[in-house]
């Protein structure tokens, strides 16, 4: 999969950091279009958390304006992994995702209004993709958890790093 930038979004906070979304399409080639935000162009909800939760999902809303009618309507037919996010926080990649599909809905008023398309980090697409070696096959014998976890999300079209932490009350 080869991604390309097709939309860009970019501004600063009341902490004075720049922020950078890049929205990424598989396949696409081109110049990026610069899109204006919203009041609250970005929110990043992290899930769980607890003690006995120790993978955390987590998802990012991306708000911004459409200045005619249906200009954003190719995220209504979407695939799940067609479109991913890349969110830069004073230049160092913050969060990344891919678009939840089937969520995406325009306002009935007239241009320009307010678009909010969802991302999330891929953690819950996984449970539909089967756990198979390049053959097909299913991993024999023990496997560390770490490894498991790495295997499984190097199947997300991004990175996805893993942090552990040992001892943390």
């Amino acid at each position: 999969m080869a991604y390309g930038r097709k939309y860009h979004l970019e501004f600063g906070d009341n902490k004075a950091d720049v922020w950078d979304i890049a929205i990424l399409q598989d396949g696409y080639v081109g110049s990026a279009t610069d899109v204006k935000a919203t009041g609250s162009p970005l929110i990043i909800n992290w899930m769980g958390g607890g003690l006995y939760q120790p993978i955390r999902g987590s998802q990012a809303v991306v708000n911004f304006f459409s200045e005619t009618d249906f200009y954003f309507s190719e995220f209504f037919d979407s695939t799940e992994f067609e479109y991913i996010v890349q969110i830069k926080k004073n230049g160092a990649l913050y969060w990344q995702g891919v678009q939840i599909v089937e969520n995406y809905s325009e306002a009935y008023i007239g241009p320009p209004y307010a678009i909010t398309l969802r991302f999330g980090d891929g953690l819950g697409i996984l449970k539909y993709i089967d756990i198979a070696d390049t053959s097909g096959n299913p991993p024999e014998g023990r496997i560390k958890i770490v490894d498991l976890i790495a295997y499984c999300t190097s199947r997300l079209p991004f990175n996805l790093n893993i942090y552990e932490i040992i001892n943390i009350f």
